[in-house]
């Protein structure tokens, strides 16, 4: 079993939020987003502002192979997230078996749990597997590790909701995965714009996200009222936080167009 990991002091403050302009300089230099289109660029900017992180510290990254943009993030994201809450009092992991057979069992303690929490992942149901149906390189080259960092990820997100909403880890997400929350479709501006009454309520991060932030840039608001008082507080948000935000937006803006359409009539 490997030992368990016991925590060094470290700087566990969350990476600052990364100008949008460097953002785009990063874009510019990554080979592997040379083919997203401006829509998919955008929320790859929006991601990285949400949740604070930092592409330059490999943080996260975004690449296109064909029409699907996929959004992901190192796993040592999760550790540095938790090691942050002032909780995670160490961890291990361990892997049995070969081959179909393998599992990774992580182990974390937490110092308000009185007993560990523990997950399991299994090698085939988290293998990568190319379109001819084998593995990819990594998966064959390194089954342990990658299957390792699979438990680690799953484990973390599951242990400690604050790192509830983040993107996936590259290791998590196998080419056939389609219904994973930053993977981004390409959608026309128009038919965005032509479906605006009708859209069905918001349901991953992103969605809410951008909802939020639509919602706060609604002219009846005081002016500047996204970049002065929403997002200076992105970066601490969780899930449950936009939600809330969405909420009193609307509440707000809907009493605002009242007040004003009764002002009108008067």
């Amino acid at each position: 079993m490997t030992a368990v990991k016991k925590l060094e002091p470290v700087n566990t403050e969350v990476s600052e939020v990364v100008s949008e302009e460097k953002l785009l300089g990063f874009l510019n230099l990554v080979p592997s987003a040379k083919n997203l289109n401006q829509g998919e660029k955008t929320q790859f900017l929006e991601v990285c502002k949400a949740f604070g992180l930092n592409p330059f510290k490999r943080e996260i990254h975004v690449s296109k192979y064909g029409k699907e943009a996929t959004i992901v993030i190192g796993y040592e994201v999760y550790i540095k997230r938790a090691e942050a809450t002032g909780l995670l009092d160490g961890w291990e992991v361990e892997v049995k078996g070969k081959e179909d057979e393998m599992e990774a069992t992580v182990t974390i303690f937490r110092k308000d749990w009185s007993k560990p929490f523990r997950w399991t992942s299994y090698y085939d149901e988290a293998k990568q597997l190319k379109s001819d149906g084998n593995v990819n390189r990594f998966w064959d080259k390194m089954p342990r590790t990658m299957l390792k960092k699979v438990a680690i990820s799953q484990g973390f997100r599951l242990c400690f909701k604050e790192l509830q909403g983040l993107p996936y880890t590259k290791e998590e997400m196998g080419v056939e995965t389609k219904d994973v929350d930053f993977t981004v479709v390409d959608q026309k501006p128009e038919t965005v714009k032509e479906s605006k009454q009708e859209q069905e309520p918001p349901k991953t991060v992103i969605e809410k996200f951008n909802r939020m932030k639509e919602l706060a840039n609604n002219p009846v608001l005081p002016k500047n009222f996204w970049k002065e008082k929403v997002e200076p507080k992105i970066a601490a948000m969780q899930e449950k936080d936009i939600d809330i935000k969405i909420k009193e937006l609307e509440e707000c803006i809907a009493k605002r167009s009242a007040s004003k359409q009764n002002s009108n009539q008067n």
